[in-house]
C-alpha cells in the first residue's frame, strides 16, 4: 500500500514538474515576442523621424518601379 502511494506521489510530482517547465517555456516565448514588439515600437517611434512621410515616399518609389517595368495594375472596384 505504501509503495503504491509513493508511486502515485512520484507521478503527481513528475506531472507538476512537466507542467511547470511547459509553462516556463511558453512564458519565455511570450516574453521574447513582447520584447521584440516593444523594441520595434521604440525604434519606429523615436529613431525614425516622420515615419508617415517615409512610408509614402517608399510607396511612391514602389509604384514608380512597377510602372517602369510594366506590371503596375490596380483593380477597378
Amino acid at each position: 500500500m505504501m509503495i503504491k502511494q509513493t508511486i502515485q506521489n512520484k507521478g503527481l510530482e513528475i506531472k507538476n514538474s512537466w507542467l511547470y517547465w511547459n509553462v516556463l517555456r511558453h512564458s519565455k516565448q511570450v516574453l521574447i515576442i513582447a520584447s521584440a514588439y516593444f523594441l520595434y515600437m521604440l525604434v519606429r517611434r523615436y529613431l525614425i523621424a516622420d515615419i508617415e512621410t517615409v512610408a509614402v515616399e517608399n510607396a511612391i518609389k514602389v509604384t514608380a518601379f512597377e510602372f517602369a517595368r510594366g506590371f503596375l495594375w490596380e483593380p477597378s472596384w
